[in-house]
C-alpha cells in the first residue's frame, strides 16, 4: 500500500521547508527527479501501459544526445519545475523548446533555461507549436499543479493536443486534474506517466485523474517528515489469500449464508452463490422461500454444492456470514429474512435491494455496504444527508468515508477505482478493476466473493479485519476479471473466473 494525499496536506508539508528559505532546494530536487525521467523515457527504460482504458504510447528516441523535447510551461512552481528540468536536459544534448502559454512564467526557471540555451515559444502561436509539436520526442506537461479545484463550472484547458507518437510527461500530474477528486477540466491531456513530488496525490488514484495519469513514479523531496499520518492508502497489490491450514474442515473455512434473488430476479441469487463456491468456503447456504420456485431449481442446479433451505431451518445455525441483498427486489419474504440477518450478531455484506433495510442502531457485528454512487447516495439521502449520484461519483474517496463514519459500517464504494472506507476515516483505494467489469451481474459476484473471505474472518472481527476482508474481496473480483477476454464477458464467466484466478502474495 502507498499512501496518497490531498493537494492542501502536501501543500503543508512543503509550507515549514519554504518559511526556512529551502524553496530552491525543493524545486532543485524536483526537476532533477523530472529531468532523470524523461531521459529514461528518452532510453526506453521507462514501462508504458494501458491504464484506465487510455492508451499511451511514445517514439521512443532511444537516445538523449540530440532528442527534442517540449514543455507547456505554466506560470506557477509547476512550470519552474519544467523549466529547470529543461535546463538539465539541454547539458545532455537534448533540444529542448519551452512552449509558454501565459504572459508571466517562473523567473529563476526561465533565466536557468535561457543561459542554457533553450528556445521558447508561445503556445498562443498555435500554428508555430503544433508545427513543433510533431518533431518531439517527449512533451512536459507543467501548465497546472496541485492548487487546481475543479467544480460544477470547469475551464476549459485551450492547448494544442500533440500527436499520438509523443510521449507526454505530466509533472506532478496532468494539469487541469485537482489533486484530492481526480476531476478533469474539458481539455486535460492524457500522459503516458506522472512524475509527481513528495507524494502522491489522491486524484491521481480516482475519477478521470487515474486515467489521465498514466504511469505514477513518486519523486522523494524531502517532504516525508512534514506530512501527516495517512488516512488514505493505495492498494495495488494482489489478494491476500492463504490455502487452507492441514487440519480445516467445512465449518472451519467459512459458511456463508445467502439472501438473494426472487421469482422475478433468480439469476443474482446464482451469480452471488457460484462467486462464493469459488472464493473458496466450506459451505454455502442459500435461503430459498417458497414464494420462489424458479430460483430454488436454478440455484441446486448451478451449485449442487449448496444447501437450499426455507427460511428458519436450523441449518442456519451454522452461518459464520451473510450475504444480503441482489436481487431480492420487493420480496417480503426474503426482506423478511434480510431483517432476521440484521438483527444477528453476525457478520453481513450487505447489496443492492438490501441497503434500505440497514438498521438506524449501529450493528454491534461487522457490516460490510457494497453500494455503487446511487445506492449510496439514495442511501445518504434517506438519513438526512442529501447528496447526488454525481456528486459521491465526482469525490468517492469524501463520500465513502462519510457514508462510514455515518452508518458505522465498512464501505466499499463500487466504481473504476473502488474506496474501501471504515468508521474511523481510513480509506483504501484498490486499483486494477478493467473497465470490463461494467456488466450486469458483476456486483452480484462482488457480493460473493467479499461474504466468502468475510465469513473466514471470524465472528469477532472488527472493521479493520473487515476491511481488509473487502480490499482483498475487490482485488480478487478485479484479478478474475482481468484473466478475461478484454472485449467483455457475462457475470456467470465473472463468478467462474474468481475460482481460477491466481492472485496471491
Amino acid at each position: 500500500m502507498r499512501p496518497a494525499y490531498s493537494g492542501s496536506e502536501v501543500r503543508a508539508a512543503e509550507q515549514p521547508l519554504l518559511d526556512a528559505g529551502r524553496g530552491p532546494e525543493l524545486m532543485r530536487r524536483a526537476a532533477r527527479g523530472l529531468a532523470q525521467h524523461v531521459i529514461a523515457v528518452l532510453q526506453g527504460t521507462t514501462p508504458v501501459s494501458q491504464q484506465g482504458g487510455v492508451a499511451v504510447s511514445g517514439r521512443r528516441a532511444s537516445r538523449v544526445y540530440g532528442a527534442r523535447v517540449g514543455a507547456y510551461v505554466g506560470p506557477g512552481n509547476n512550470g519552474g519545475d519544467a523549466l529547470f528540468a529543461l535546463a538539465q536536459l539541454r547539458g545532455r544534448g537534448v533540444d529542448a523548446i519551452a512552449f509558454t502559454t501565459h504572459d508571466r512564467w517562473h523567473d529563476d526557471g526561465m533565466r536557468a533555461f535561457r543561459a542554457a540555451g533553450g528556445r521558447v515559444v508561445p503556445a498562443v502561436d498555435r500554428a508555430a507549436a503544433a508545427g513543433l509539436l510533431f518533431t518531439l520526442d517527449v512533451l512536459i506537461d507543467a501548465v497546472t499543479g496541485t492548487g487546481t479545484r475543479v467544480g460544477a463550472a470547469p475551464r476549459p484547458l485551450d492547448l494544442p493536443v500533440p500527436p499520438a507518437g509523443v510521449h507526454v510527461v505530466a509533472c506532478d500530474l496532468p494539469s487541469g486534474v485537482d489533486a484530492d477528486t481526480g476531476r478533469a477540466e474539458p481539455g486535460a491531456l492524457a500522459a503516458a506517466t506522472t512524475v509527481t513530488f513528495g507524494a502522491l496525490k489522491r486524484g491521481l488514484a480516482v475519477g478521470e485523474g487515474r486515467s489521465l495519469a498514466g504511469d505514477v513514479t513518486v519523486v522523494d523531496i524531502g517532504l516525508g517528515p512534514h506530512l501527516p499520518g495517512p488516512s488514505v492508502w493505495l492498494c495495488e497489490g494482489p489478494a491476500r489469500l492463504d490455502p487452507p491450514v492441514w487440519n480445516a474442515h467445512k465449518y472451519s473455512r467459512g459458511v456463508v449464508g445467502l439472501v438473494a434473488g426472487s421469482e422475478q430476479y433468480p439469476g443474482a441469487a446464482v451469480l452471488a452463490a457460484r462467486a462464493a463456491v469459488n472464493a473458496g468456503i466450506g459451505m454455502l447456504v442459500v435461503v430459498a422461500p417458497e414464494s420462489a420456485p424458479t430460483m430454488r431449481r436454478m440455484i441446486l442446479e448451478a451449485c449442487p454444492e449448496a444447501i437450499v433451505a426455507a427460511p428458519g431451518d436450523g441449518v442456519f445455525d451454522r452461518v459464520s456470514a451473510w450475504v444480503l441483498g441482489p436481487g431480492i427486489g420487493d420480496d417480503a419474504d426474503q426482506r423478511r429474512s434480510v431483517e432476521r440477518a440484521l438483527s444477528s450478531d453476525l457478520p453481513v455484506v450487505v447489496d443492492a435491494s438490501a441497503l434500505p433495510y440497514l438498521p438506524e442502531t449501529p450493528r454491534r457485528a461487522a457490516t460490510v455496504l457494497t453500494p455503487h454512487a446511487g445506492e449510496l447516495a439514495s442511501l445518504l439521502s434517506g438519513r438526512g444527508i442529501p447528496v447526488s449520484a454525481s456528486d459521491v461519483s465526482g469525490d468517492p474517496i469524501r463520500w465513502a468515508s462519510r457514508a462510514a463514519e455515518e452508518l458505522s459500517s465498512v464501505v466499499v464504494l463500487k466504481g473504476p477505482t473502488t474506496a474501501v472506507a471504515t468508521p474511523d476515516g481510513t480509506v483504501r483505494l484498490v486499483t486494477g478493476a478493467p473497465s470490463t467489469l461494467a456488466t450486469a451481474g458483476s456486483g452480484d459476484v462482488l457480493a460473493g466473493v467479499t461474504g466468502a473471505l468475510l465469513s473466514q474472518a471470524g465472528q469477532e472481527a472488527g472493521p479493520e479485519a473487515a476491511a481488509e476482508r473487502a480490499e482483498d474481496a475487490v482485488a480478487l473480483h478485479a484479478a478474475a476479471a482481468r484473466q478475461l477476454p478484454a472485449h467483455g464477458f457475462g457475470a456467470s464467466a465473472l463468478a467462474d473466473s474468481v475460482g481460477e484466478a491466481d492472485d496471491r502474495h
